[in-house]
C-alpha cells in the first residue's frame, strides 16, 4: 500500500499571557495505524517563544525564526485506537513569557498506508 495524504485539520488561537494551549479537531477519517503530523507555530511580539512537546508524540524538529519571534515545531505519532476515538488533540506550550501579544497556529495532517514495523525481541537466526 502506498503512503497517501488523507486529511487535514487546523486551529488558531490568541494567548495574551493566558493558557498557552491550542486544541485541534482530529482529521477526518482518523484510524489506528495512520500517521499524524503536527506542524505548530507560536508567535510572540516580545521575548523568546516557548518550546512544545506532547506525551506520546515524537519531536521531529523545532526552529526559532525571524529574530526569535516565531517558533515552529513538528511532531509526529502513529495513531492508536484512543486517538481514533478522540474528538480532538490539545497541544500545550511550556510557560510563555506572558509579555505582549502571543498566538498559535496548528496544522494536523493524517497519512495512511505507512509502514509500521513489528518489534521482535531476542535472537533472530
Amino acid at each position: 500500500m502506498a503512503v497517501a495524504y488523507e486529511s487535514i485539520a487546523s486551529a488558531t488561537g490568541s494567548f495574551n499571557g493566558v493558557a498557552q494551549e491550542l486544541t485541534i479537531t482530529k482529521p477526518a477519517g482518523l484510524a489506528a495505524g495512520d500517521v499524524l503530523v503536527a506542524i505548530m507555530a507560536y508567535i510572540t511580539n516580545s521575548g523568546t517563544p516557548p518550546s512544545l512537546s506532547k506525551t506520546g508524540w515524537t519531536a521531529v524538529g523545532s526552529e526559532i525564526l525571524d529574530t526569535a519571534d516565531f517558533r515552529f515545531t513538528v511532531l509526529s505519532k502513529i495513531a492508536d485506537a484512543g486517538d481514533a476515538a478522540a474528538a480532538n488533540f490539545t497541544f500545550t506550550w511550556s510557560a510563555g513569557n506572558g509579555n505582549g501579544e502571543t498566538g498559535g497556529l496548528g496544522i494536523l495532517m493524517r497519512f495512511s498506508g505507512t509502514y509500521v514495523p513489528t518489534i521482535v525481541s531476542g535472537d533472530q537466526d
